[in-house]
């Protein structure tokens, strides 16, 4: 299973996602590490009269909702990273 199925099949569960990410930290000791919690929650809405749904994954970074949408791979990606103040740049 490649990492695009294993993030869909997490998004068909339709539940909240926390996911635990280390990033080394390079202030004295280069083996301290810091913890950075990242929550997806899948999302939807219908409108009152069924006409549009509309859906979505949105994204929290140690309990801060931040701008993006985290239903394709990239976009979350460059939402996380850019909040944690990374220039990101997909080849």
């Amino acid at each position: 299973m490649n990492s695009n199925e294993k993030y869909q099949e997490m998004l068909d569960d339709e539940c909240s996602y926390s996911i635990g990410v280390h990033e080394n930290v390079n202030k004295g000791n280069s083996n301290q590490k810091k913890k950075i919690v990242i929550e997806l929650t899948d999302w939807d809405y219908t409108c009152a009269d069924r006409c549009c749904d509309t859906y979505g994954v949105s994204i929290k970074v140690n309990g801060n909702d931040i701008e993006g949408d985290a239903t394709e791979p990239q976009a979350a990606l460059r939402s996380v990273l850019g909040h944690l103040g990374y220039d990101v740049e997909f080849i």
